[in-house]
């Protein structure tokens, strides 16, 4: 038999025009493609043998990938593990890594793609749908109020890298919002954003589908699904018109046009040729004037006519709207474009060859860097034994858990603690990239060090550790955060034998027994804890931590004293369209590994509550990062399901006193993160927790807080109940929360309780 190899690092239409390649090759057939994709091959009308991930994309690099020797060896290692007969190229342009490959295989490469543009090979029929994710599909389209096969499916985004490419978003609203039929927006995770703010401008429940490279099956099923499709000319076009769906795209001529015209029936292109095509997307103009240029009207009648005649033979509709001046300057600029961007091309080549001896240097480089660095260490000896000559002054770490990473409460935490510090005490302090838009002043009496998830703080390790604040020790998010985050930063001081000491932190119960191994390995070096409540004493006696070594106090933020700046904060409001003359409710939300768990319920018992209380929702990001698994794309969530207008507070990386604005501001608040509710409560407000885990609880026991539900288990009519309840007794409940925050404010003092005993700090909390 024979075996195929086919090398394919084009993106998401690119592979879907390599069906019919797929399905006409007579052997046996084994596929690289990029690591994202390989959810779609099962789809294919003949799926290949096997596939093998491509160490990365090629087309974004030039020589090699930065970090990726290992993928690379393993890509290598699988390729020289069976004979290879035939070695198909498919990329649409050979890249760098084309030859690498060859080298590999050890045969001739046969391109096929290069001279055409697509398989010159008819597309088979209409692919098949896997009775699962047909399943899958029907099952979410019913949660987001749809029905198979009366949705328009509109993708409005696509090709990062060329923004250029982009019918404007303003003309898919202008297009659509005119349908009978709802609107089921499409991407990718990365459009996440702009879906959501399209989405309410849309008919229909508002629905939108941002989909991770794991969940492209189920984006392929839900575009089976639809009646018809319009968007840009992106890989989604072509997963539609291998499903047979009908539709209309735009396209522009910076690209590799006609050559990923439609080419399904029902499909119909619509273009407006310039003299500029060819571009590449390197746009003379720095807009894409030939997508721009595409008529509203006519992508309206297009849409109409595809899904009347689904069965017509596929279409390209060309407009030419421009005055011939403007064409023959806009050809004029385009020429001298075209020269300039020649002669750029030929001084890569150059600088790739520079790329290289400059790779050679760096080597050289880092052996005097880290010559540099041993001096260093010698220095900072040195220093340790100046310091012991000197009056009673203590330099201490203060262990990474996540500070200027963008979470408010790590930042409210730190400013406590350091607060409460005597002034003797200089801390090293490391902090991730997101301080630089944190926006409050880092105190000038520490040191701080730039770090990331993966280390960089092991040369600051020669003080004794403070682990300061947060909830250092839980589990049932996942090991990689705490657990595993903290094992190679608290490893550097187990390794030269300096104590650590935990102060003011967390503690949750560990229930696997991998956790608690863990736990083992990691903390050895801590010699005390002060921790933040009952539970969490108890959770690491549980843990086998002997008692005199644990004393409880409580979370630093109880000592803040917040600066409420209320002025900024209701303009704040206001600017973002809060009418503040009406009783307003902030809530917060997190994804994490319970994306969509409860999103729904939660929105109808917010309804409930606007429709009770006239009440404006708001939503307040209490971690400023991006992503799926932050606050801001679950606010976008449960913005979607509302049928009140969530108003967002601007996406900032606020400082505590902001943030305790804000939320001052608000009648009552609902919240699932646990320094969320303590701003709550520093700023006068009434929160409502739902409890995420061990540390809400614990949260909610020491203040008494009133509790919606979990963030697994929710029912509206309760959630509303309760949070009306908390709006109608908010003085009375405000009283008694200040009682509490008073109490744990106290406690809070106990905090440094075993550092007064300890060297080489009770020196320095004698001599205060």
């Amino acid at each position: 038999m024979t075996h195929f190899f086919i090398l394919h690092p084009g993106g998401l239409g690119d592979l879907v025009l390599a069906a019919p390649l797929l399905a006409g090759l007579p052997g046996r057939v084994t596929i690289a493609i990029r690591e994202e994709f390989g959810a779609l091959l099962p789809l294919f009308p003949k799926p290949p043998a096997e596939w093998i991930p491509l160490p990365g994309n090629p087309h974004t690099v030039i020589g090699s990938w930065p970090g990726g020797a290992e993928r690379e060896a393993e890509f290598a290692r699988r390729m020289g593990g069976r004979p290879i007969d035939v070695l198909i190229d498919a990329s649409f342009r050979p890249t760098w890594f084309s030859p690498v490959v060859q080298g590999l295989a050890g045969v001739p490469a046969i391109s096929v793609a290069a001279a055409a543009g697509r398989y010159e090979l008819p597309q088979p029929e209409r692919w098949s749908l896997p009775e699962e994710w047909r399943v899958a599909a029907v099952d979410w389209l019913e949660g987001q109020g749809l029905t198979p096969g009366e949705y328009i499916v509109c993708f409005p985004g696509g090709a990062p890298q060329a923004l250029v490419k982009r019918w404007p978003a303003e003309r898919f609203v202008e297009l659509l919002r005119g349908q009978e039929r709802p609107v089921l927006l499409f991407g990718d995770e990365s459009e996440h954003r702009l879906l959501a703010e399209l989405a309410p401008m849309m008919p229909g429940p508002g629905a939108y589908f941002a989909g991770r490279p794991a969940d492209l099956a189920l984006g392929a099923a839900l575009l089976a699904l639809g009646a018809a499709y319009c968007g840009n000319d992106t890989g989604p076009m072509h997963l539609a018109q291998a499903y047979r769906v009908p539709g209309v795209s735009f396209f522009g001529g910076g690209g590799e046009w006609p050559h990923y015209a439609p080419w399904a029936p029902g499909s119909i292109g619509l273009v407006h040729p310039l003299p500029c095509f060819g571009c590449r997307w390197e746009c003379c103009l720095g807009r894409g004037l030939c997508v721009e240029l595409l008529p509203v009207a006519a992508a309206a009648e297009a849409l109409r006519e595809a899904l009347a005649a689904p069965d017509s033979p596929p279409a390209v509709r060309a407009f030419d709207t421009l005055e011939p001046l403007a064409r023959q300057i806009l050809a004029d600029a385009a020429a001298v474009h075209r020269a300039t961007q020649a002669d750029r091309a030929a001084g890569q080549e150059v600088i790739v060859g520079l790329q290289r001896a400059a790779e050679e240097r760096l080597t050289l480089l880092a052996a005097k860097h880290e010559a540099a660095a041993e001096r260093g260490r010698r220095l900072e000896q040195w220093e340790q034994r100046l310091s012991a000559l000197s009056p009673p002054l203590v330099r201490a770490v203060q262990v990474a858990t996540g500070l200027g990473a963008g979470n408010i409460g790590d930042e409210l935490m730190a400013r406590a603690f350091w607060k409460a510090l005597p002034g003797a005490v200089t801390l090293e302090v490391p902090l991730f990239a997101d301080s630089a838009v944190h926006r409050d002043e880092y105190p000038a009496q520490h040191r701080y060090h730039a770090v990331d998830y993966s280390g960089g703080e092991g040369h600051i390790a020669h003080w004794p550790g403070l682990l300061a604040g947060a909830t250092p020790v839980a589990g049932d998010e996942g090991l990689h955060f705490p657990l595993e985050f903290l094992r190679t930063r608290l490893r550097a001081f187990t390794e030269r034998r300096i104590a650590v000491d935990a102060v003011g932190v967390g503690v949750e119960p560990l229930r696997t027994a991998e956790a608690r191994a863990l736990f083992t390995e990691v903390f050895g070096a801590v010699r005390s804890w002060t921790v933040r409540s009952e539970p969490s004493r108890a959770a690491l006696l549980d843990l086998g931590v002997a008692a005199e070594r644990v004393r409880v106090g409580a979370d630093w933020s109880w000592l803040y004293s917040p600066q409420l700046k209320e002025e900024w904060a209701r303009r704040t409001w206001r600017e973002a369209g809060v009418d503040l003359e009406r009783p307003l409710v902030v809530v917060n939300t997190v994804n994490m590994q319970w994306r969509h768990a409860t999103t729904a319920v939660l929105a109808e018992a917010l309804d409930r509550v606007a429709d009770r209380l006239g009440a404006q929702l708001a939503f307040l990001a209490n971690d400023y990062r991006d992503g799926d698994f932050f606050d801001t794309a679950a606010g976008g969530d449960l913005a979607a399901c509302l049928r009140h207008r969530l108003v967002f507070a601007p996406r900032l990386y606020y400082s505590a006193d902001e943030a305790i604005a804000l939320l001052s501001c608000a009648a009552v608040t609902v919240g699932q993160r646990y320094h969320f509710l303590v701003q709550s409560v520093l700023g006068g407000t009434v929160p409502v927790a739902i409890a995420r885990g061990a540390k809400i609880a614990e949260l909610a026991g020491d203040l008494g807080l009133l509790s919606a539900g979990t963030v697994t288990e929710l029912d509206p009519s309760h959630a509303a109940a309760v949070c009306v309840r908390a709006y109608e007794e908010r003085e009375a409940l405000r009283g008694r929360l200040a009682v509490r925050r008073a109490a744990l404010r106290e406690r809070a003092a106990n905090n440094f309780s075993f550092l007064r005993e300890l060297e080489p700090y009770a020196s320095v909390f004698a001599s205060r």
